[in-house]
């Protein structure tokens, strides 16, 4: 990694600007979290991971008490909706793209939950080439 850095960086800063996918075919280890994670580390001898937890931790209620004090419909619908039992990095991140004005969908994908739940029976309806029978007085 540390022989092939000058070439990725100029590889990285060309003009015009490669492509996502020509990226990710030639250099595909940059999207892999933990390789690039490790490749990250052995540059610059940061801890990429244990960096973020210890500012979280350090600065995370900082970040949410300033945020509480603000006046954006956005930052306050965000944290009302925050649980403190939940995952804290998450809704910082999503504090600092609000305020820095930055796009979500740039860092954070949602996910629709309902799309990942195992549905109930009562959802249910039986079908028959595709085409529904009705609502079956057990599904």
């Amino acid at each position: 990694m540390e022989k092939t850095y000058v070439i990725l960086r100029k590889y990285l800063n060309k003009v015009p600007a490669a492509a996502m996918s020509e990226i990710k075919q030639e250099w595909l280890f940059l999207f892999s979290q933990k390789c690039l994670f490790s490749h990250f580390g052995l540059l610059t001898e940061v801890d990429v991971l244990q960096k973020l937890q210890e500012a979280i931790s350090r600065r995370g209620q900082t970040i949410l008490d300033y945020c509480a004090t603000l006046d954006n419909p956005k930052i306050r619908d965000v944290l009302a909706c925050y649980d403190p039992d939940s995952e804290k990095a998450a809704c910082i991140l999503l504090l600092l793209m609000l305020y820095f004005k930055e796009p979500k969908e740039r860092l954070m994908l949602e996910v629709d939950v309902t799309m990942t739940m195992m549905m109930k029976p009562s959802g249910w309806l039986i079908s028959i080439e595709g085409h529904v029978m009705g609502p079956h007085p057990f599904f």
